[in-house]
């Protein structure tokens, strides 16, 4: 299924994957079958669809932004209760986007599914990771159920040349201290406004 028009994209990476490769070998196909299902329901219950699945990463696409952040909040949430599999915690880093939609061979292309990529790229294991197009989709949605959209700032993403700003989804009960974003952050005219007054 590939909707055409404006779709948000949401990309699952898993933190660490080589490292938990080396430790469990063969039984991280299982982790990688239970991880592959837990996102097909969470998308599909939320009239969301899984577009592909690619080695340790999911690319899932919605509708509907509202519906993108409900689901990553259960993603993240059903991995952080779920008891330990193979002797392994699965954490994941969680990017969402929202932009045209080009399809292509029963998949999305163009710079906003490689936009969304990079923001997920630029998290980590239990954070979810949005760009600004989202934050504002979702202002009334994150208002009624109580969660916040925090400021993260600007930064530039692997291969893009217009900057992004981005911001954390905090929900109750979700981890919300993580390190800084793993891409380079970019000094904007507030930041450097307060910057130059410190001097």
């Amino acid at each position: 299924m590939c909707a055409i028009g404006t779709v948000t994209f949401m990309f699952i990476d898993i933190e660490g994957s080589t490292q938990l490769v080396e430790r469990i070998d063969g039984d991280f196909a299982d982790v990688l079958d239970d991880f592959y299902g837990l996102v097909k329901v969470a998308a599909e219950e939320r009239q969301g669809w899984v577009v592909e699945t690619d080695g340790d990463g999911v690319f899932a696409a919605f509708k509907d932004p509202a519906a993108a952040l409900e689901a990553a909040v259960e993603i993240q949430c059903r991995l952080q209760m779920r008891p330990v599999s193979h002797g392994v915690e699965l954490r994941v880093r969680i990017g969402l986007h929202i932009g045209s939609a080009v399809a292509a061979s029963g998949s999305y292309v163009g710079r906003e599914v490689h936009r969304a990529a990079r923001i997920s790229d630029a998290g980590h294991g239990g954070q979810i990771v949005m760009s600004a197009a989202i934050r504002g989709e979702v202002a009334d949605a994150l208002w009624s159920l109580q969660w916040q959209a925090r400021d993260l700032g600007t930064y530039l993403l692997k291969g893009l040349s217009r900057p992004e700003h981005l911001f954390q989804l905090e929900v109750p009960g979700l981890e919300a201290v993580f390190p800084g974003l793993r891409a380079e952050p970019v000094m904007t005219d507030i930041d450097l406004a307060a910057y130059t007054h410190l001097l």
